[in-house]
């Protein structure tokens, strides 16, 4: 679909974007900062939601951009754009014609991860880890419901669920589904289900990384500190 289609279809329409990916782009663009940017030691601009050009160049943001650009006479490629003209350009964004292009964007990047069967607590959880490792974030996710299931907490025969093989399939999809509709009798017995099943989630991918050192360490031990790091954050978020 081309750029000028879906710049009328969002002024006609304003499509709705998922709950689940507005939790994400909310939490991305306080970590990015909101506005087009260059990081140190980048080649390239990086947008408020933290879209790095470079590898990213057919995102159709990027193209909105660009045509931002193009509008007010900036004519060089972005990689040699100076504070002032990514100023310029900040200043004309439109924040939900940007928000919805990026969605377009992350929807298709982060399509495996399903965000939708997460509830709010757990969406960064999950986009942490599965753009780390699909595999792994999804192993990590099964072993976590079969825990549940071994504590009497979800109502499934262990033959309901699926082995921790790290793909997403039905049994997966109905195992999270139950999940989220265990009834709770208060707030706080809620949040603390949430909190169970993040914990478990978390210690499952920590096991994950935790044998791919043991089993290669000549390949994977150099990514342990960040492994680690990476878990220890989430965990106090």
């Amino acid at each position: 679909m081309s750029l000028e289609k879906i710049l009328k279809d969002i002024l006609k329409t304003k499509p709705v974007i998922p709950e689940a990916y507005n939790t994400f782009l909310d939490n991305i663009k306080h970590a990015e900062g909101g506005h087009i940017h260059y990081n140190v030691g980048e080649e390239d601009i990086t947008t408020g939601y933290g879209i790095y050009k470079v590898g990213h160049e057919s995102a159709i943001v990027f193209e909105y951009i660009t045509m931002l650009a193009n509008s007010l006479n900036i004519d060089t490629n972005s990689k040699h754009w100076n504070k002032e003209e990514i100023d310029r350009v900040n200043e004309i964004l439109d924040p939900e014609v940007e928000r919805y292009l990026t969605y377009l964007f992350y929807g298709k990047y982060l399509s495996g991860a399903y965000l939708y069967l997460f509830r709010p607590d757990m969406v960064m959880v999950m986009v942490n880890l599965y753009t780390n490792s699909p595999k792994g974030a999804w192993m990590s996710v099964q072993e976590a419901l079969r825990d549940l299931q071994e504590d009497g907490i979800l109502k499934l025969n262990l033959s309901e669920l699926s082995t921790v093989d790290g793909q997403y399939g039905s049994k997966t999809n109905n195992a999270l589904n139950m999940f989220n509709n265990i009834k709770t009798e208060t707030e706080y017995e809620k949040t603390l289900l949430d909190l169970i099943f993040r914990k478990s989630v978390l210690l499952a991918m920590k096991s994950y990384y935790t044998d791919l050192v043991s089993a290669k360490p000549s390949k994977f031990l150099k990514f342990a500190k960040g492994w680690d790091n990476r878990i220890e954050n989430l965990e106090h978020e």
